[in-house]
């Protein structure tokens, strides 16, 4: 039985946590920078450290993935390996890549794609948005041909939603009555979209006729991910953001550091719209606010765990030296070779705070 702590819902006749595991930042696409999806596939691509999260969600009682996850092996195996350490079941949202060219190769391929689906145990099968955008016919206001798919997906026992990023898409598939149970729809991602759209999408959702999974998404670190409507069970509509970081985590990391006989230093980290690098103007203007070092990440994720009152704390390699007057062009193989010459370092400061917290 899943942990009824957790909220859950259906789609058609399976029942799903309301939160659901993403894997973008799992399969090395991050939608932040090529380094950092190099250092995915590099670094963190490994079954044990992967199930191991797994099992975290499992045991809070989010036991819902979602993904390409039958183009990802290695993923497919750390779901396996976490069910069989939790006894717990993970349910699988497909996010299905297929040809939709009219032709009879196509449609074979297409077929080949969907049965694969089935046979790796996917309950929830959606065509990805980018399949679907290509068939969409915003002047006759339908999706001509997406019901082929539909038919396969359900006829290989799985069931059948669709994948939109083009908000039209969901509009078009209720207007027609399209045998779909469920939606996937980014939401409130400011550089996915305007303000003024999210409010329309924020109507479409509550309109629609069958569940809507929301994406909202923090890539490149440029969304407060709490826009939107608050779960007060996680934590308050303004939480207090006047110490973020716990200054006895910080003093125990500088001490780790000085143990180690290494320097550790103390700064502040401001975090901006991505995923470019910045001008000279705009260093300048960031050093003149009182920042140290400048990111495309780690502050939406900071919000949410102050949200729901984690202590935390924040840990950056220095990979590039940002300075005005003397800009040079960004090279990504150095900014990688940086960070693999100083992760050691970082290794012992995460062990040596964990040994000092138990």
């Amino acid at each position: 039985m899943p942990d009824s702590t957790f909220p859950r819902t259906n789609i058609g006749s399976l029942s799903v946590s309301r939160l659901i595991i993403g894997t973008n930042n799992i399969c090395g696409g991050s939608h932040r920078t090529k380094a950092r999806d190099m250092h995915i596939k590099e670094h963190i691509r490994i079954v044990e450290d992967i199930a191991g999260m797994f099992e975290v969600y499992l045991k809070n009682g989010v036991d819902t993935i979602i993904g390409c996850l039958t183009r990802d092996e290695l993923v497919w195996r750390a779901c396996r390996l976490a069910e069989e350490r939790t006894g717990k079941k993970i349910h699988h949202v497909e996010l299905a890549i297929f040809d939709t060219d009219d032709t009879e190769e196509a449609r074979k391929s297409a077929e080949a794609v969907i049965k694969k689906c089935a046979d790796m145990g996917v309950e929830v099968c959606l065509p990805l948005h980018m399949v679907v955008e290509r068939l969409v016919s915003k002047q006759a206001r339908k999706i001509p041909r997406i019901e082929d798919y539909l038919y396969m997906i359900r006829e290989n026992g799985m069931i059948p939603g669709l994948s939109a990023h083009m908000p039209e898409i969901i509009t078009y598939a209720d207007e027609n009555s399209y045998d779909v149970e469920t939606y996937v729809q980014i939401y409130n991602a400011i550089g996915f979209m305007m303000q003024v759209e999210i409010e329309c999408v924020h109507q479409l959702i509550w309109r629609a006729k069958k569940p809507v999974l929301t994406i909202k998404p923090m890539a490149a670190g440029h969304l407060n991910p709490l826009v939107g409507i608050n779960d007060d069970r996680l934590g308050p509509r303004f939480p207090d953001m006047s110490e973020p970081y716990d200054q006895k985590l910080i003093d125990m990391a500088l001490e780790v550091a000085r143990k180690e006989n290494f320097v550790a230093h103390k700064g502040v980290y401001v975090s901006v719209l991505g995923p470019c690098l910045e001008t000279r103007a705009e260093y300048r203007f960031l050093r003149g606010i009182g920042a140290d070092v400048v990111g495309m990440s780690t502050v939406p994720e900071v919000i949410v765990a102050v949200h729901c009152g984690m202590k935390v704390l924040g840990l950056s390699i220095v990979t590039d030296m940002c300075l005005p007057d003397a800009l040079k062009p960004a090279i990504v193989e150095e900014i990688i070779a940086t960070a693999h010459a100083a992760e050691p370092k970082l290794t012992k400061i995460v062990c040596g705070v964990l040994e000092r917290i138990k």
